[in-house]
């Protein structure tokens, strides 16, 4: 019975300074958001002080809004077109001359491509930086949805709407990695779910634009795809005017050489770089 009691009180005693262990953590997260302007209010930061002044986190908080706009945007669009026509079969199958079940079946297609795509995107987001994937994934969109309002046939059709779905599907997997660029991890989870929240509204909102389509034009089922091509061109011209490189390249640091960090304004500071300094330089070095 007594070396019983004895292991109770060393397993409380264990507890107990485990959750005094865990104290101060919650104390310097709540510090650390108090010290922020205006953060009496949120508790949180949206900068971060400790890194390089061109540290994508330390952005204006308007080019952050901005740049989380574009991204919400792009993850709406993707499976706004995925699901486009969703009111327009019975139309669709007598232009082609199938069944409308047939015209179901495309929706997949576009869904096959949102699924092999981050396969290439996410490496490449990693490697040549954010910028340039989306900026390539964006460009090569507008042309499958002039495919797709263009198409004569079925399998022209289905073929279209695959590569649609292909291009656009940086906007799925590749916004999260920016997001977690340019915001704290105190922060990530608010924008994260404005994130999410477009990406699911968009099969909800498009068969009522559709709806309204065919209501009014009836067999004209190819304006649904003109107004995705709208909505395409202006996803290209918010990535290129408001959304900057966000991936930045930290240089290693070993334990031995954190005493030697470089100073900056008072604050030690690691000597990292956009990821497009970091290819103009192994360019050189290879041409060297």
């Amino acid at each position: 019975m007594e070396s019983q009691a004895v292991e109770e009180l060393d397993t409380n005693s264990t507890l107990h300074e485990s959750a005094n262990l865990d104290k101060p953590i919650v104390t310097q997260v709540e510090n650390r958001g108090a010290q922020y302007e205006g953060g009496e209010d949120i508790g949180r930061r949206l900068t971060d002080d400790s890194l390089h002044h061109d540290h994508p986190i330390n952005l204006p908080r308007w080019r952050k809004t901005a740049i989380l706009v574009t991204l919400a945007w792009s993850g709406f669009l993707a499976n706004y077109s995925a699901s486009a026509h969703l009111t327009a079969f019975p139309q669709m199958a007598a232009y082609f001359g199938v069944t409308p079940s047939l015209v179901a079946q495309s929706i997949g297609y576009s869904l096959l491509g949102i699924a092999v795509g981050p396969i290439f995107y996410n490496p490449m987001s990693r490697t040549i930086g954010r910028r340039p994937t989306y900026l390539l994934g964006s460009a090569l969109f507008i042309p499958c949805v002039i495919w797709m309002a263009l198409s004569k046939n079925y399998a022209v059709f289905c073929a279209g709407r695959f590569f649609a779905g292909f291009f656009s599907a940086f906007s799925q997997t590749v916004p999260p990695a920016s997001i977690a660029d340019i915001y704290p991890p105190e922060v990530r989870g608010d924008k994260m779910a404005i994130f999410g929240v477009a990406v699911i509204l968009a099969p909800a909102i498009s068969p009522l634009i559709c709806g309204l389509v065919i209501e009014y034009q009836d067999a004209k089922w190819q304006i649904i795809y003109w107004i995705v091509l709208g909505f395409a061109g202006l996803q290209l011209l918010m990535f290129i005017f408001l959304v900057p490189e966000t991936l930045w390249v930290e240089d290693p640091v070993l334990e031995h050489q954190q005493e030697t960090l470089q100073i900056e304004d008072g604050k030690k500071t690691l000597n990292g770089q956009p990821i497009r300094y970091c290819l103009k330089n192994l360019l050189i070095t290879s041409k060297l």
